[in-house]
């Protein structure tokens, strides 16, 4: 039941972050149409410019479908702005364009009613995704000081035991999860496990046996 409602609320956050995205969009191109067409500030058009730029990042990197064409610039996201995809950077962005989206729009004087509602209402949405990705960190370290004290040789046993199904690939969402319960007693939902296939593997389907001692020796992991 708290798997379900965990995956539950992540899904809920996910709709929240394409919206919020959405709203970045349209502040951005409210606030520079405004700026162009009404007073010469080059330094606050290229400001709006900035902010038209992250809400269209934002929005291919939340968008709900995900045909072909836009996966790779996703790809093109993750590998070269990594903490835009893990869950904790993600909402600390999203509260720095809220605040953003508030100054564009109402201290600037382009759209205050929209500021209003837009600015806040983005930064709420990212406060509860850093909230979030804090919580989902602090369970994954917990899983990791129960792992990190094994030898190599001891994780190396571990991993054998738990890739049943593709050892030759790695561990499965599934398999990783036996870990955490076997080890830690901590069970995750199928949303949080795609978010830390995402952390520790970047987003592969398999977690190799190298990806799992890196995770465990290196700093710490955001999800």
């Amino acid at each position: 039941a708290v798997g379900n409602q965990a995956g539950a609320a992540l899904q809920q956050l996910e709709v929240a972050f394409f919206f919020a995205a959405l709203g970045t969009v349209v502040a951005g191109v409210s606030s520079t149409l405004t700026t162009a067409f009404t007073e010469f500030a080059p330094f606050d058009l290229t400001d709006d410019i900035y902010l038209l730029a992250f809400g269209l990042i934002m929005l291919v990197v939340d968008a709900p479908v995900k045909p072909r064409g836009l996966l790779f610039y996703q790809a093109f996201v993750s590998r070269y702005v990594k903490f835009l995809t893990r869950l904790t950077g993600k909402g600390f962005w999203y509260v720095f364009l809220g605040i953003h989206v508030f100054i564009a729009l109402w201290t600037n004087d382009a759209w205050p009613f929209a500021g209003l509602i837009l600015g806040p209402g983005i930064f709420l949405v990212g406060c509860a995704g850093a909230y979030i990705g804090m919580a989902k960190t602090r369970a994954l370290d917990a899983v990791a000081r129960k792992l990190v004290v094994q030898s190599p040789e001891q994780l190396s046993l571990l991993y054998k035991n738990n890739a049943l199904s593709h050892m030759s690939e790695g561990l499965t969402q599934e398999e990783f999860n036996n870990i955490a319960r076997n080890n830690a007693g901590i069970v995750f939902a199928a949303e949080e496990l795609g978010l830390i296939f995402n952390a520790i593997c970047d987003g592969r389907r398999f977690m190799t046996l190298r990806d799992l001692a890196v995770w465990l020796q290196g700093p710490r992991t955001l999800v």
